[in-house]
C-alpha cells in the first residue's frame, strides 16, 4: 500500500465518509445490502448514491433496521434488478403481512397479563 491511499483512508475516518463517497454508516449498509443480493443471486445494478438517495427521499433513515417497527428496502418487482425504480422503502411491519409472518400479529397488551383483583 502507498503512501497516497493511506492518506486517503485516513481521511475517511475523519470525514465520516465511506469509500463510495456517501456517509457512514450508509457505505457499509449498502457494501452489505449489496453482498446479501449476490448472495441471493439477485440481479443488484444499484451505485451507493442511489441506495443512499432512496433512504433520504423516504424519510426513514432513521427508522432503517431489521426489527418490527423499522423499515426496509424491497424491490417492487422480483423479476426486475436492484435499480432505484424498482426500490420502495417498507415497513417490516407490511412486509411481514405480505410474506404471511405471525410476528406481526403478536400485539400484547399489559392489562391482558394484570390481575384484576
Amino acid at each position: 500500500m502507498d503512501l497516497q491511499a493511506i492518506r486517503r483512508r485516513s481521511t475517511y475516518g475523519k470525514r465520516r465518509i465511506s469509500p463510495y463517497g456517501i456517509p457512514q454508516p450508509w457505505g457499509t449498509r449498502y457494501s452489505r445490502h449489496k453482498a446479501q443480493a449476490k448472495h441471493r443471486r439477485e440481479a443488484y445494478d444499484s451505485t451507493a448514491q442511489e441506495f443512499y438517495d432512496c433512504w433520504v427521499q423516504s424519510g426513514r433513515m432513521h427508522q432503517c433496521g431489521n426489527t418490527k417497527g423499522d423499515y426496509s428496502m424491497r424491490r417492487i418487482d422480483f423479476r426486475l434488478p436492484w435499480i432505484r425504480s424498482n426500490i420502495e422503502i417498507v415497513s417490516r411491519f407490511y412486509l411481514a403481512q405480505r410474506l404471511g409472518k405471525r410476528y406481526w400479529q403478536k400485539e400484547y397488551m399489559v392489562e391482558e397479563y394484570m390481575d384484576n383483583s
